[in-house]
């Protein structure tokens, strides 16, 4: 029985949304380890810069706002476009949705942030003021790291 990670030969650490988020703290923590995670945290308002690098697997639902600010740099970053499925909708988040399409595309940080800025723009709802607080209206907004609209800019 191993009773330290640190004893281990190698790990895979993977998990969905707060899981997701767990399996990549620790696969940062622990130089023997690999992570699959699918839309771990990564918001608006605290984008994620730093990470196992290529030793993480980042699968983010284009649309989804809990997982959208993650960095090129932090993780090999996966941005899976699904037909019908926008910003801020559930299905951005369910993972299920990833074994319901044959047919996607991958999209860039720059489409997803554009479309991201143009949602907030148009929604009058709940989840775009809440958005929209926790953004556009913090001292320092913060794009989607590696899209055109955060080039040259310093995370806060």
């Amino acid at each position: 029985m191993i009773s330290h990670l640190e004893d281990a030969e190698f790990f895979i650490f993977s998990g969905h949304s707060l899981g997701g988020t767990c399996a990549f703290c620790l696969a940062s923590k622990y130089p023997n380890s690999r992570c699959v995670a699918y839309n771990p945290g990564a918001a608006p308002s605290n984008p994620v810069l730093t990470g196992p690098g290529g030793r993480a697997n980042v699968y983010h639902i284009f649309g989804d706002i809990i997982s959208s600010h993650m960095s090129g740099q932090a993780a090999n970053v996966y941005r899976i476009k699904l037909p019908g499925i926008g910003i801020g909708t559930k299905g951005a988040h369910d993972t299920e949705q990833l074994v319901n399409y044959a047919a996607f595309v991958y999209a860039t940080a720059t489409e997803e942030e554009t479309a991201f800025q143009k949602w907030v723009k148009g929604t009058i709802n709940v989840i775009g003021y809440l958005v929209s607080f926790f953004t556009y209206q913090r001292k320092h907004y913060n794009p989607i790291p590696g899209s055109a609209q955060a080039e040259g800019l310093k995370y806060s």
